[in-house]
């Protein structure tokens, strides 16, 4: 699987500004996912069975760049641990397979994280606005998946959860709330917010 790095934020509904952080935070983890592969490639070449040392170090390089971009809350320490325990198991499990240690599937997870670290950061900070409701917003072009584009325009008060397919969601690419990763793989729906119903 390719993702066209350089147009999946752009194409998303979402300001200049916005784009431009997401992509910061992407090229970060994308070095955070190619180091972590090296690690599993090493040990893999030295015979290591333990590699659990590389699921630790994962976790940590990836809080220290969220760290450098968002401010780190609860919810964001749960979806790292999360996540890096996602990445590790199904590299473990696929560590013969060529794509499950190459840039290319380090640039997708790259891309797809960024856009949950900043949607949840996003919400957060509307919630702080005082904004009250939330808006899902499509690509709205023939990639959106039928989940996805039955949600265009819904509006729902801010604390309340999207049902996406078999998840339910706070925000696109919730990974902590998600109940089938289907439902969030390479999504590029973003929110907007309003103070009126």
């Amino acid at each position: 699987m390719k993702i066209d790095e350089l147009n999946f934020f752009s194409s998303m509904q979402i300001d200049d500004e916005q784009k431009k952080k997401r992509k910061k935070i992407s090229d970060d983890f994308i070095d955070v996912f190619l180091f972590f592969f090296t690690l599993i490639k090493d040990s893999k070449e030295n015979n290591l069975t333990d590699m659990s040392f590389a699921l630790i170090r994962l976790q940590e390089q990836l809080q220290d760049v969220v760290t450098k971009h968002v401010h780190v809350d609860s919810y964001l320490i749960m979806y790292l641990a999360h996540v890096s325990q996602e990445v590790y198991s199904t590299t473990l499990k696929h560590i013969n397979e060529e794509w499950f240690l190459s840039k290319d599937r380090a640039t997708f997870l790259a891309l797809n994280e960024a856009n949950s670290v900043f949607n949840h950061t996003e919400l957060e900070t509307a919630k702080k606005e005082g904004y009250t409701f939330k808006i899902w917003h499509t690509e709205m072009d023939d990639r959106v998946r039928p989940t996805h584009e039955i949600l265009e325009g819904v509006k729902k008060p801010i604390d309340d959860y999207f049902d996406v397919g078999n998840s339910r969601l706070q925000f696109p690419r919730d990974v902590v709330n998600c109940s089938d990763l289907e439902d969030i793989a390479n999504c590029r729906c973003s929110l907007s917010y309003s103070k009126e119903e």
